[in-house]
């Protein structure tokens, strides 16, 4: 399963459109089962300060099963608990979450999953888990489909995963609440990625932290004196500049997404672009928060996506935990265990222990072994 530039830009803008209606996720979930090869895909979670409760929203399961799922079956669900303990932005699959051999044991398997067509296979990644939030996204995958679909479906969920949380924090940023409320409280560490809104002359109406600091380092994007902005690299800028003039051509109401890389040629973040009118066709207020009547564009740059990626396979492959696979990865960039130990926050002893419990799964048995391995990764991803 491969989904080209065309379908992921398609895919981001129908999740930016659903995050502010709810009434379209199914418009998302089914072009998201169509472009992975039919995968059964769902979301689910709440946020008690916007008031969105999605329930389970879900598309490719037969609608009997989904009543008796939000009737019964959620609370015998063995890959809640895996999933709820996962790391937040991870893309896990379901064995993950639950050990086959154990799954096909219980009853909700029995009853519930083997009904139809054997589901097994999947995964999904945890959105939210903070304060009054929490959001998911996943898929589950017939068992005769599994080797065909599921790492490509993994590889796909890790790139949503970004976008997912960009679109959900931009919600909640324009619930109903002033720049001025949010610039100090809402987006302040909330995650890694930058949001910027300009108007079509490029210039720069609100940013969250991150975005901020990605301005005043100038490396990706940057300002100049009159508070427009600007793509460091050339490559990008022309992308951008494409679309800042097609975007004010009518009729168009547009995203698209595309790397980030530095002089090197290496990627560094990957930008969504995303255009919409101050009063678009989800009814979204934006000019009112903005004080302006025109349209705007919406810049979200995620930073380490690599990292995330090259984290997902080797939990596809090696079966490894997303603990061990951030293990595995920084030491294959060069950090030492006592590094880890104090980006982690944790005992050097748990960091030797998880790099042990890798190395084991890998079936390596020197760290210089181990980079092989992950460099090997890093090949089929870029």
């Amino acid at each position: 399963m491969t989904v080209d530039n065309k379908q992921l830009s398609k895919l981001t803008s129908l999740l930016f459109s659903a995050a502010m209606d709810q009434n379209q996720w199914d418009e998302f979930l089914s072009y998201l089962t169509h472009v992975s090869g039919g995968v059964s895909s769902h979301i689910f979670g709440f946020d008690l300060n916007t008031n969105t409760n999605l329930g389970l929203t879900a598309y490719g399961y037969d609608p009997e099963f989904i009543s008796s799922y939000e009737e019964y079956y959620y609370q015998l669900n063995p890959w809640a608990g895996g999933l709820i303990n996962a790391s937040v932005g991870t893309a896990n699959c379901t064995d993950w979450m639950c050990p086959r051999e154990r799954l096909i044991k219980t009853e909700f398997y029995q009853d519930w999953m083997l009904p139809q067509d054997k589901m097994l296979g999947g995964g999904g990644a945890l959105l939210f888990k903070d304060q009054g939030r929490m959001f998911a996204v996943g898929g589950n995958i017939r068992s005769k489909d599994i080797d065909k679909l599921e790492e490509g479906w993994l590889d796909l969920i890790a790139l949503l995963t970004p976008h997912l949380q960009q679109a959900f924090e931009i919600n909640r940023v324009f619930a109903g609440q002033s720049l001025e409320k949010v610039a100090v409280s809402e987006l302040r560490g909330s995650h890694n990625a930058a949001v910027v809104v300009i108007n079509t002359c490029k210039h720069i109406l609100h940013t969250n932290y991150a975005g901020q600091q990605l301005l005043e380092a100038g490396d990706i994007i940057k300002r100049d004196l009159r508070n427009r902005i600007s793509l460091s690299d050339f490559r990008s800028s022309v992308l951008f500049e494409n679309f800042i003039h097609l975007s004010i051509q009518p009729e168009h109401n547009f995203s698209t997404s595309f790397k980030i890389v530095d002089k090197q040629g290496n990627q560094i973040a990957v930008c969504h672009l995303a255009l919409f009118e101050t009063c678009d066709r989800n009814g979204f207020p934006m000019g009112h928060l903005l004080g302006s009547d025109e349209a705007y564009i919406i810049i979200t740059i995620s930073q380490d996506l690599p990292k995330r990626d090259i984290s997902t396979v080797l939990m596809t492959r090696y079966k490894v935990t997303a603990h061990e696979a951030y293990v595995v990865h920084r030491v294959a960039d060069g950090l030492t265990l006592m590094d880890i130990s104090d980006e982690r926050q944790v005992s050097i002893h748990t960091i030797r222990n998880q790099l042990k419990s890798a190395m084991s799964k890998m079936q390596v048995h020197r760290q210089v072994d181990l980079v092989r391995v992950v460099e090997g990764v890093k090949k089929t991803i870029t």
